[in-house]
């Protein structure tokens, strides 16, 4: 891990103001690693991968498992489902 960072942007969906603290980490992140986590040397998560850099083939983002935790909190009583939005639109 490089840093940890607090990141605004837009959400996954184009919608802005979203900040979120993040890891920067050493690590060629590619396409699919998207939601994969981020371990420590003991093999504990430690966040969830999300992006990687546009500058840096070197530099990847995490989450910070204390960024996600209130949605994986909610998410054990959420049974309504959810649009994949453009991913399933190929």
């Amino acid at each position: 891990m490089r840093s940890t960072l607090v990141a605004t942007g837009n959400d996954i969906y184009g919608g802005a103001g979203v900040t979120r603290r993040v890891y920067s980490i050493y690590a060629a992140v590619k396409p699919g690693n998207s939601g994969g986590p981020l371990l420590t040397t003991d093999g504990r998560v430690a966040g969830t991968i999300f992006a990687r850099s546009l500058d840096d083939a070197s530099t990847g983002y995490a989450l910070t498992d204390a960024a996600i935790a209130p949605t994986l909190d909610r998410a054990a009583t959420m049974s309504e489902p959810v649009g994949t939005g453009r991913c399933a639109n190929g």
